[in-house]
């Protein structure tokens, strides 16, 4: 009995729309004219599907990935990433390699999404990273070049320390001069 009155009481409970609503004159209750937000018009993304063994795999590094197999998981992803050419699956082996510390393997997936993708900043931070580990630092300005373009900030932690080896290399006139 108390089960359907509470259940009885959920029924006619008015749902709030969000917006404030205000009396007029007669006392009555009138809702404000909702806009909807205004969305970025975005590029809807290709829908297509996977194959079905590729489906398997990318299931079996999702549980991989939950039973803590991470390594397991990442040489699947990263399999993948190579094989179906999907940003998707690409970003996601990414960001677990850099989770792993797995420097080679996000590289290797950060190219591959940022040909995907060449408007996501993101791959494109991944890869100017790794440019600096390596002292690549042609490639690192290209990259930043890449990100400062897109509107984005370098945020890279290892750029000083790169750079302060960097001067001591003979390669230093190249970086003044990709500087000015």
């Amino acid at each position: 009995m108390v089960f359907l009155m509470l259940l009885a009481g959920c029924t006619t409970r008015p749902v709030s729309t969000g917006g404030v609503t205000a009396t007029d004159n007669a006392g009555e209750l009138v809702e404000p004219e909702q806009t909807p937000p205004e969305s970025p018009a975005k590029a809807p993304v290709p829908v297509r599907p996977f194959p079905e063994d590729a489906l398997y795999q990318l299931l079996l590094a999702e549980i991989s990935g939950y039973r803590g197999a991470y390594d397991e998981a990442l040489a699947i992803y990263r399999e993948q990433a190579l094989r179906l050419q999907d940003p998707g699956v690409a970003a996601r082996a990414a960001r677990l390699a850099r989770y792993l510390k797995k420097n080679d393997v996000l590289a290797e997936v950060a190219a591959v999404w940022s040909e995907l993708e060449p408007s996501h900043m993101e791959p494109w931070q991944y890869l100017t990273d790794f440019a600096i580990q390596q002292e690549d630092y042609q490639s690192a300005l290209r990259y930043m070049s890449k990100i400062d373009g897109l509107g984005g900030e370098v945020n890279s932690t290892s750029l000083p320390i790169g750079l302060k080896a960097y001067r001591k290399s003979p390669r230093a006139p190249c970086l003044r001069a990709c500087v000015r």
